[in-house]
């Protein structure tokens, strides 16, 4: 007869991150970080095709800031413990359920995506830090590889993504994808739905509109690899309610990339974007207008060099980032530097130090 072993493993994980950063800015600014992320992974087999495994993992950081200019001296420190993920999973052999404080993010674009809606990766970022989301996620896949996502999101209040005002508080969030293969690549819809919070923009003393603002976010993504890999993201904002703003929002991305075939391969990736709000969803606009590019080579089993490039087409700005990185065993080494503008378009540079020209020396141990 035959006999299921049921198996429970347990793994205890966790990434430790010293860094330093320096720029010119009007004043010379100096900045000094270390983060530890620690996490245990149960999971337990309860059959052929069925798994539960259950995930939580801290994140405690302590960051300085110093300000050295010529009519002033100061600093600053921010220290603090939170949560980083804490899920439980259940995963049938064609879906998962995973319920708790995750990453969910999906698309196909790299420097600059409309589709970045829940999550903060910076592609300049070596860790590849970033926040999770509350919630409830259902994927189902299909013998064809094409699946379905489901998803339902409730306490998170900080602005996300490229969102500017936050989710009002104890109202949930909700939205899904469909992915499907065509050809040899695949085509995406993806939409969610949520009601936002424009306190602030309410002057003080003034009543909020009891008609609370709703937001929709319509989105058509695809990928197809065909010598090159080609990828277009779209995305449509639909806002209703009491909102005195533009009511539409349009954000557009087009890339590719190519690996030439010199020394150990050289990997090109090269992306237009553009964002602006159109009085209609399909009408002209006059849209702010950047064009990304990256170049990565690796330099043999423990040495890669990056260099990312953008441009503001409309301000006429430009930003260039160059990045060594070393990996020996469960360490990493990178040397990052930076030529940027004092203020950026790019919606995860608020309140960045990476304004200006600088360094930035990341050293990481992961156990």
């Amino acid at each position: 007869m035959p006999v299921s072993a049921l198996s429970q493993s347990v793994r205890w994980e966790g990434q430790a991150s010293v860094w330093g950063i320096a720029n010119d800015t009007d004043s010379i600014n100096a900045q000094f970080a270390t983060r530890y992320i620690t996490g245990l992974d149960i999971s337990r087999q309860l059959g052929s095709s069925v798994s539960v495994d259950a995930y939580v993992s801290a994140n405690a950081y302590l960051e300085s800031r110093f300000d050295h200019g010529y009519l002033s001296r100061g600093s600053e420190e921010v220290s603090d413990v939170e949560l980083y993920r804490c899920y439980v999973r259940l995963a049938l052999s064609n879906a998962d359920l995973r319920i708790g404080l995750q990453r969910l993010n999906f698309g196909s674009a790299v420097l600059l995506r409309p589709l970045r809606w829940f999550d903060g990766l910076d592609p300049r970022d070596p860790i590849g830090f970033s926040d999770g989301v509350y919630g409830a996620l259902l994927r189902v896949f299909f013998n064809n590889n094409a699946n379905v996502w489901l998803w339902g999101l409730y306490g998170n209040d900080e602005v996300k993504g490229w969102e500017v005002f936050p989710t009002k508080e104890r109202r949930g969030e909700w939205g899904g994808r469909i992915q499907y293969p065509v050809y040899t690549g695949e085509l995406a819809f993806t939409y969610h739905h949520r009601a936002f919070d424009i306190s602030s923009l309410v002057r003080p003393g003034l009543p909020i509109p009891s008609d609370l603002p709703t937001e929709s976010r319509y989105a058509f993504d695809m990928r197809w690899d065909i010598e090159i890999g080609f990828w277009t993201e779209i995305v449509i904002v639909d806002r209703s309610g009491d909102w005195p703003l533009n009511r539409w929002q349009r954000f557009i991305n087009v890339g590719a990339d190519y690996t030439i075939g010199i020394g150990n391969g050289i990997r090109v990736t090269g992306e237009y974007f553009e964002i602006g709000e159109p009085p209609e969803p399909f009408s002209s606009s006059n849209p702010a207008q950047v064009v990304a590019g990256s170049i990565d080579y690796v330099l043999g089993i423990a040495d890669g060099v990056r260099c990312i490039l953008y441009r503001d087409m409309k301000r006429r700005d430009s930003y260039t980032f160059l990045a060594w990185t070393h990996t020996l065993d469960n360490w990493q080494f990178s040397i990052n530097g930076f030529w940027n503008p004092l203020a950026s378009f790019l919606n995860y540079d608020s309140g960045s130090m990476m304004a200006g020209k600088g360094i930035q020396i990341t050293t990481t141990f992961n156990h």
